[in-house]
């Protein structure tokens, strides 16, 4: 899966970047950069060429600035795919060139005209048994702070 996603990873660069020397990848920052830069953008740096300079955080407000005031800085971004679907909508991505993107290669459930997941997460449910009494059935109960008293983290 790594070198999947690092191959699908460097030609949405490579579609981003081809007639470039360098370009700006756009992320949350922290951990999650700190990854995506030593998993990928390095070795794509490497093969090609293309200086990938970093920049974060993602920030819908700020691209759609750039975009209105016709001064974009970023190539890439890493966003999640509810912001893609918006920022799609709103005329604020350019579509994939999937001549030079592999589609073949990308999961079709995760794929866009403009956008590419690129990693998969998800939320779960969890509670300390020595300081709550019960068993929270679902989300609402996380929330129901009658029934379970206390702080949420």
């Amino acid at each position: 899966m790594k070198l999947i996603l690092t191959g699908i990873l460097a030609g949405l660069l490579a579609a981003t970047a081809a007639h470039a020397d360098e370009m700006v990848f756009t992320s949350w920052g922290g951990t999650t950069q700190e990854a995506q830069t030593k998993s990928w953008a390095a070795p794509f740096e490497a093969s090609s060429g293309i200086k990938v300079l970093q920049d974060g955080p993602t920030d819908y407000g700020k691209l759609k600035a750039m975009v209105e005031g016709g001064s974009v800085a970023w190539d890439v971004v890493d966003v999640e795919m509810d912001f893609a679907i918006k920022a799609a909508k709103d005329g604020l991505l350019e579509p994939i060139d999937f001549n030079v993107v592999p589609k073949a290669d990308l999961d079709p459930r995760f794929t866009t005209e403009h956008a590419v997941g690129s990693f998969y997460y998800s939320f779960v449910l969890a509670w300390n048994k020595g300081a709550v009494s019960g068993e929270p059935a679902g989300w609402a109960d996380m929330f129901d702070l009658t029934k379970f008293p206390g702080k949420r983290t």
